[in-house]
Parts: structure tokens; sequence; C-alpha cells
């Protein structure tokens, strides 16, 4: 896991074991970051109701021409017993990276 992002396929030693930097449509914006980015993305375009204006490819500079398809995946709900709370568990994943991520289910 390196910056919540759990890269997969590369040893630790690896140069390649870290996550790739990606480029992505935001709003009609240019956006740049790591999968962990995109999802941050996604969560508020999920609580302002503005997901189709999140680009669902993601591009990296060595390889513009061949995108990366982001899956989306829920993963179950829980409820914090403490605050009666929904929690939405969610991944999102591109080819040898995934990131896990919470969405409140209240909002």
């Amino acid at each position: 896991m390196v910056g919540r992002v759990l890269v997969t396929g590369h040893e630790d030693h690896c140069m390649f074991g870290e996550p790739r930097q990606y480029v992505w449509q935001d709003g009609g914006r240019m956006m740049t970051g790591t999968l962990a980015d995109y999802a941050d993305s996604y969560t508020s375009r999920s609580y302002d109701g503005s997901l189709d204006d999140l680009g669902s490819e993601l591009r990296t500079w060595d390889a513009w021409l061949s995108p990366y398809a982001v899956t989306v995946a829920r993963l179950g709900t829980d409820v914090d017993l403490d605050t009666d709370r929904c929690w939405i568990s969610m991944a999102i994943s591109v080819p040898g990276e995934t990131v896990l991520f919470a969405l409140d289910g209240d909002s």
C-alpha cells in the first residue's frame, strides 16, 4: 500500500512499485494524480450528483493512446452503531492498482 493505493504485481524494491500518475477529465478540466486522487474526485462527484462529469478512463504520460478503464465496485454497507450512520464500502481499480474508500450512505 503506497499513498492509499494498493499496487499489485511488483516487489517492494521494484522501481515500478509506486502508484502510476494519471490524467483524467473532471467537469471539462484535465486533472492529474494517482488513483487515490481519482477516488477523491469520484467521492466529491458522488455527493453532488455529478458523476457523469467524471471521466471513466485514465491515461498515463507514457501510454497516452492506451487508456486504463476504471472499474468501480460496491463492496458492502456498514452501519456505525455509535453514530447510526451508514457507510458504503467501495473499490476503484485499474489493472495493477486498487483504492478502497467509503461513501457516506446518509449523504
